[in-house]
C-alpha cells in the first residue's frame, strides 16, 4: 500500500494566506507585495506561532554569516515591511509582537491548508520520499554507481542535513530533529570520520543552497539527507548519501518501522553510512554504536521533545524539558539516553543563576550517574560525570578521566571537547584547552560561540589583546551571548580600557533586562567612575540577595572590580558555601589576581583543590 504523503502547506491568519514555498502572500484572494526576505521571516513566525523565536534563531536561519549590524539593520527592515504588509501596529499588535532584545512571537490564530498543486519544484529529497527513491536506488546499481562506490579514505567528512518533517503536522518538527540529532552522534563514535555537530547544520534547515555550497561551508566531502513521516504508531525514514564535490549519488534506503524500533533504525543508518564512505571501524567503534533495542513510544516522545525544549535556555524552556525528561524516565528507567539529558538541564538552570544550586545540582550529578549505570558506553553520561566532578565537586581528576573517556566514546562530540577544554581552563593549562577548543571547531564549523572559549585561552595566559579580537568576532555574530559579553568586560578592564569596559558591562546587564542593575551602573560612574559603578552594581544585587538567590560570584567580581577586596572575598566565600558553578575559573582568571594576598581567598582555593595558590604573577600581560 501507497504511504500518503503530505502536501505543502498553506498558513491562513484573518484575512491573510502565505504560501511559504513560493513567498505568495495573499489579502482576500489578492496578492501583497512582499519581498523574500520578509516573507521569509513571516513564514518563520508563523511555523512558531505562540513561541518566542529569539533574534539569534532568526539570523541563524535568515541572515547568516552577518555582522550584528548588517543583521540589525536587515531585521528592523523585514518586520517593518511585514508590518506594513498587514496593516499591524507595534504598540498594538494584532499579529506580531516585538519582545524587546528578544525576538518576535506571532499571537493571532493560525491554519493550515494544502494548495491545490505545488507552486515550485520540490527539493530533491522529497521527490525521492514521494516515490522516485527506489528507482533511483536500483538504477543506481544497475549503473554500476554503488559498485564503483569511492576509494578508501576518500570521504574524511560527512555533514547529516536535517531530515525533512513530512508528517504535515509542524508540532512534528521536534521528532525529525530529534532523528537527525541521533543519527549524528551515531555516526559520530565513529572514530574515522569528522561529523559535523548540531548547531552548524540546523541552519541549513529549509535552506534552498546547492549541495557544492553546503559542503564548502562545512568543509565537507559528503551529505547526509532525509526525510520522516510519522502516522501513529508508524515511522518512515528515507536517507540518502551524496558526495558533494563531483555531486553524485552514493547510497539511499527507506526505513518503514514500528515507532518502538526507532532507536534501531537510526543505528542501522549509521552503520550503512559508514559502510558506503568506507570509514575504517577502528577498534572498539562498533561496541561504541548503541546496542540496539525497542524504546517505549511515550519515553521517546517525551525525551525528544525534553531536547527540543532544552535549547530554549530560559528558565521556563528549562523546567519544561526537565518535566518532560522525567516524564521519559518515569515511563522508561532504562532509558539511558533520557537520563543523560536530565543533568546538563537541571546543571543549566544553577549555572545560569536561576536557582540556588543546591537545589538541582544533587540531581543533576544523580541523573548523569545513573546514565552511565545503564550504558557505560554512552558519551553524554561521561561528559556529564565530569561536569559534575569538576563544578561541584572539584575533584578535577575524576572530571578528566570522565571527559576523556566521553571524547574516547565518540571523538565528534563537540560538548565533550568543549567541557573538557573549560577544565583545563580552570586549571590554566591554556594549550591543551586551545587544542580541545579547536577541535570543537573543526566539528562545530559555524557555531561562532566557540571564539568566547578560544578567548578565554588567551585571556587565562595575559594574551588580552588576542582575547579581544576573538571576543570582537564573537559579539558581532551573537550579541545576545551573555557569556562572551561577561568575559569581555574583564577583558577590557585588564587592558586598561575602563571606559569601553563599563560600557560592555552595562550591554550584559541591558541583555539579561536587568535595568535596576544598568541604573546603578550609571549612577555609580557618575558618582565616582567606573570604581563606583562597579561598587554600586555590587551593592544592588547583594541587596537582592536578601530576598531571591543570586549568584554570590557575580557580586564578588562586581567587589573585586570596585577594588573593595574585604567585601569580595566574603562574596567568594558565599559562592563556595553555595555551590555557585561558575566559581570554578577564580584561580584562572586574571582579574581575580587582587584578591590573592587575602589568606580568606587562598583557603577557598586550597578546598576547591587547585594546584597552587600563589599564581598570579603568571597574568603579567604578554601584549
Amino acid at each position: 500500500m501507497k504511504d500518503p504523503l503530505p502536501s505543502p502547506r498553506i498558513f491562513r491568519f484573518g484575512p491573510f494566506e502565505l504560501d511559504p514555498q513560493s513567498g505568495d502572500l495573499l489579502k482576500e484572494g489578492a496578492k501583497v507585495k512582499l519581498q523574500k526576505q520578509p516573507s521569509d521571516l513571516l513564514a518563520m513566525l508563523l511555523e512558531r506561532r505562540g513561541e518566542l523565536v529569539t533574534r539569534q534563531e532568526l539570523q541563524d536561519r535568515l541572515w547568516p554569516g552577518r555582522t550584528s549590524g548588517d543583521f540589525d539593520v536587515g531585521l528592523n527592515k523585514a518586520v517593518r515591511r511585514i508590518r506594513e504588509a498587514l496593516d499591524d501596529s507595534t504598540q498594538n499588535p494584532r499579529y506580531i509582537e516585538t519582545l524587546p532584545q528578544h525576538g518576535y512571537r506571532f499571537i493571532a490564530p493560525v491554519t493550515e491548508t494544502s494548495p491545490p498543486l505545488p507552486r515550485r519544484r520540490m527539493p530533491r529529497y522529497i521527490i525521492l520520499a514521494a516515490g522516485g527513491l527506489a528507482v533511483l536506488f536500483l538504477s543506481a546499481y544497475a549503473g554500476g554507481l554503488l559498485r564503483r562506490g569511492l576509494a578508501p579514505g576518500q570521504i574524511k567528512a560527512l555533514a547529516v542535513l536535517p531530515f525533512a518533517n513530512l508528517s504535515g503536522d509542524t508540532g512534528q518538527e521536534y521528532f525529525a530533529d530529534g532523528v537527525t540529532d541521533s543519527i549524528i552522534t551515531n555516526l559520530g563514535r565513529i572514530g574515522s570520520l569528522r561529523v559535523i555537530s548540531r548547531q552548524s547544520v540546523l541552519r541549513y534547515k529549509q535552506a534552498d543552497k546547492p549541495l557544492s555550497e553546503i559542503s564548502r561551508e562545512l568543509n565537507v566531502d559528503a551529505i547526509l539527507e532525509g526525510t520522516v513521516v510519522r502516522a501513529g504508531d508508524r515511522v518512515r525514514i528515507t536517507a540518502q548519501l551524496l558526495r558533494a564535490r563531483p555531486e553524485q549519488h552514493l547510497w539511499a534506503e527507506s526505513y518503514e518501522r514500528s515507532y518502538a524500533d526507532i532507536l534501531v533504525v537510526q543505528r542501522e543508518i549509521a552503520r550503512s553510512v559508514a559502510g558506503q564512505v568506507k570509514a575504517k571501524l577502528r577498534p572498539g567503534d562498533e561496541a561504541r554504536l548503541p546496542k540496539p533495542r525497542t524504546v517505549n513510544p511515550e519515553a521517546y516522545e517525551a525525551y525528544l521533545r525534553g531536547r527540543y525544549l532544552f535549547y530554549g535556555f530560559t528558565p521556563e524552556r528549562l523546567q519544561m524539558s526537565i518535566a518532560s525528561l522525567q516524564t521519559a524516565v518515569e515511563t522508561d528507567p532504562g532509558f539511558a539516553p533520557a537520563w543523560a539529558e536530565l543533568s546538563p538541564a537541571y546543571g543549566a538552570l544553577a549555572y545560569w543563576g536561576h536557582v540556588r544550586p543546591s537545589e538541582v545540582i544533587p540531581k543533576a550529578k544523580a541523573a548523569a550517574r545513573r546514565a552511565v549505570e545503564l550504558d557505560e558506553a554512552l558519551a553524554d553520561g561521561h561528559c556529564y560525570v565530569g561536569a559534575a566532578a569538576a563544578y561541584a565537586d572539584d575533584d578535577w581528576t575524576t572530571a578528566e578521566t570522565e571527559l576523556k573517556r566521553a571524547i574516547q566514546l565518540n571523538p565528534n562530540y563537540v560538548e565533550g571537547h568543549v567541557t573538557y577544554g573549560m577544565v583545563l581552563v580552570s586549571l590554566r593549562r591554556a594549550k591543551e584547552a586551545l587544542e580541545q577548543f579547536q577541535i570543537a571547531r573543526e566539528i562545530d564549523p559555524l557555531q561562532p560561540m566557540l571564539s568566547g572559549q578560544v578567548a578565554l585561552c588567551f585571556f587565562i595566559s595575559g594574551q588580552y589583546r588576542k582575547a579581544a579580537d576573538q571576543l570582537r568576532y564573537a559579539l558581532d555574530t551573537a550579541p545576545d551571548f551573555i557569556p562572551d559579553r561577561w568575559c569581555n568586560w574583564r577583558v577590557l578592564h585588564c587592558l586598561g580600557q575602563d571606559a569601553a569596559a563599563l560600557q560592555e558591562c552595562k550591554s550584559m546587564y541591558e541583555v539579561q533586562g536587568d535595568t535596576e542593575v544598568v541604573r546603578a551602573l550609571e549612577q555609580g560612574e557618575r558618582r565616582s567612575g567606573y570604581a563606583g559603578a562597579m561598587k554600586a552594581a555590587a551593592q544592588t544585587l547583594a541587596k537582592r540577595a536578601r530576598t531571591a538567590y543570586v549568584p554570590a560570584g557575580q557580586v564578588a567580581l562586581l567587589y573585586t572590580h570596585a577594588g573593595e577586596n574585604d567585601l569580595a572575598v566574603e562574596w567568594v566565600e558565599n559562592a563556595l558555601k553555595d555551590g555557585d558553578p561558575r566559581l570554578h575559573l577564580v584561580w584562572a582568571v586574571p582579574d581575580w589576581a587582587p584578591l590573592y594576598a587575602k589568606p580568606r581567598f587562598q583557603n577557598v582555593l586550597r578546598k576547591m583543590g587547585f594546584p597552587s595558590v600563589e599564581k598570579s604573577a603568571a597574568w603579567q600581560s604578554q601584549d
